[in-house]
């Protein structure tokens, strides 16, 4: 009796599971995405660079403090205290166009040689006789370096969180801050992991990202403003493209009403909806990805070694090495067999 109500019981939540499985987010995201995180944490820059992203924001912070105590040195005390509300501003002014920064200029980085290095590897058709499909692969790649950026980001919120202990900056600019460097961030992923496909090394991807966020970013925003100095568009219509197609116009936005407490353009409450499309925009490129992948996977054939090639190399190399069996964990395993220099 006992098995059977086990049994029963087990049986009632088998739908549950199956439901869970299929609302999972990370089900998009499918093997690829454990793979690159284990990969990720056995190399160092990533530690290197979570020690340097924090030396950074200590400097910063110290610069800041150092400059508010110099101003403050002819007055008393009192006008030290008030001071502190411009220091709050001017810390998290500071971290969050770092973030903005830092944010785009890693996703291009960590995710310009996504693609790349599994097409030079000849290890993308691999993946292909798999189970996995090219959205996974497109997705997995993308989250893991995410999730990297992410983390890496995340170390600032402590310093946002004590900062905003002074006064004078609301939470809905700090999270506004966040939002667009998070889309933004996204947006260059979506755009170096989509052109890491054909590039032959990572520099390339890199290059052409920046050369796309000069173009996008700047030259775009020159040409409007010159079209609107000569009335061939209106002004309003300029404000409001470019507060819907550019995030450096948003930031600079953002920042004028913490400054001030006004937001100069009128974008401040806007910034939901550039976030949307910076989203829709980066789903567009990663679709476009997809395509590719699947093109590519497709076109790319194991090539066929002849047998003279072959003999050629036993009789050169000697009798082929015995095949070591795998045992215990395969990750344990693969690291036991490198040499340790």
């Amino acid at each position: 009796m006992r098995g059977d109500t086990t049994y029963g019981s087990f049986m009632q939540k088998v739908p549950a599971i199956n439901l869970f499985q299929c609302l999972n987010p990370l089900r998009l995201a499918g093997p690829i995405f454990d793979k690159e995180l284990r990969v990720a944490s056995r190399r160092r820059r990533l530690y290197v660079l979570r020690f340097g992203y924090v030396a950074l924001l200590v400097l910063l912070f110290l610069r800041l403090w150092f400059l508010m105590l110099r101003s403050g040195q002819a007055g008393g005390g009192v006008f030290q205290v008030s001071r502190l509300g411009e220091l709050g501003k001017g810390i998290v002014l500071a971290v969050l166009w770092l973030q903005f920064l830092s944010g785009q200029i890693l996703a291009a980085v960590l995710l310009s040689d996504a693609i790349g290095a599994e097409v030079r590897q000849r290890t993308l058709d691999v993946l292909f006789v798999t189970p996995i499909r090219s959205l996974q692969i497109v997705m997995g790649k993308l989250l893991s370096k995410l999730l990297q950026l992410v983390s890496l980001l995340a170390i600032s919120l402590p310093v946002l969180a004590v900062v905003r202990v002074f006064g004078g900056v609301p939470w809905g600019s700090v999270i506004a801050g966040l939002c667009v460097t998070l889309s933004a961030s996204l947006f260059g992923g979506a755009l170096s992991l989509l052109l890491s496909i054909s590039s032959r090394h990572f520099y390339h991807a890199v290059l052409t990202v920046g050369l796309s966020f000069i173009v996008i970013w700047g030259l775009v925003p020159l040409v409007l403003g010159h079209l609107a100095s000569a009335q061939c568009i209106a002004g309003t219509t300029v404000t409001f493209l470019l507060g819907l197609t550019n995030p450096f116009v948003v930031m600079a936005d953002l920042t004028r009403g913490i400054l001030t407490g006004v937001g100069g353009m009128g974008l401040s409450a806007a910034w939901p909806r550039h976030c949307l499309f910076l989203l829709g925009s980066a789903g567009i490129l990663l679709a476009w990805s997809d395509w590719r992948v699947r093109r590519i996977a497709l076109r790319v054939a194991p090539l066929r070694v002849p047998e003279t090639t072959t003999e050629a190399g036993a009789r050169h190399w000697g009798a082929p090495r015995a095949i070591r069996p795998v045992t215990g964990s395969p990750i344990v395993w693969k690291e036991r067999c490198r040499p340790l220099f």
